[in-house]
């Protein structure tokens, strides 16, 4: 029997204060208080709910949870919108002026601090690769955040990833 069911806001809207909850756990102040977050978080998850999904373990409480937007992108490296909230904001203009999506963006993937360390990440981000074939998307990229720069603060990034 499966651990883990995957749903999308889509299916179960009503689960929409949960996904905020996990990310509330989850995130760190400075992302709870990004302008651009706080400015389209709201049309995120009302105007792309397919491809806002959670985890729900064998009781059905949320243990993880993930966001992606689509947006349109010409596969050169080059027109990459500028990190997360540049793709953020790509996705819901390209959206609110009605230009096809062909790719996906991971935005998030929140775990519940109780259920980190069983190699739940790996699946979040194949449901979103999932996700993503599924809505026809050719491309999918992820502006990530290196979870331990925060331990490195006068190393440059460009110096902290090679």
């Amino acid at each position: 029997m499966e651990r883990y069911t995957v749903v999308t806001l889509k299916q179960r809207p009503d689960l929409e204060n949960e996904l905020n909850k996990l990310h509330h756990i989850g995130w760190t102040d400075f992302m709870r208080e990004d302008p651009i977050a706080d400015k389209y978080w709201g049309k995120l998850l009302a105007w792309f709910p397919e491809y806002q999904f959670i985890l729900l373990n064998e009781e059905s409480k949320p243990v993880a949870c993930g966001n992606a937007i689509p947006f349109e992108w010409d596969g050169n490296d080059d027109s990459l919108p500028s990190g997360w909230d540049g793709v953020f904001e790509k996705g819901i203009l390209d959206y609110e002026h009605h230009k096809q999506s062909n790719s996906l963006s991971a935005l998030a993937i929140v775990i519940h601090p109780e259920y980190r360390c069983e190699g739940l990440s790996d699946r979040m981000v194949k449901e979103m690769k999932s996700l993503g074939i599924q809505g026809h998307l050719k491309n999918m990229v992820a502006p990530v955040r290196p979870s331990l720069k925060c331990n490195y603060p006068l190393i440059p990034m460009e110096d902290y990833i090679s």
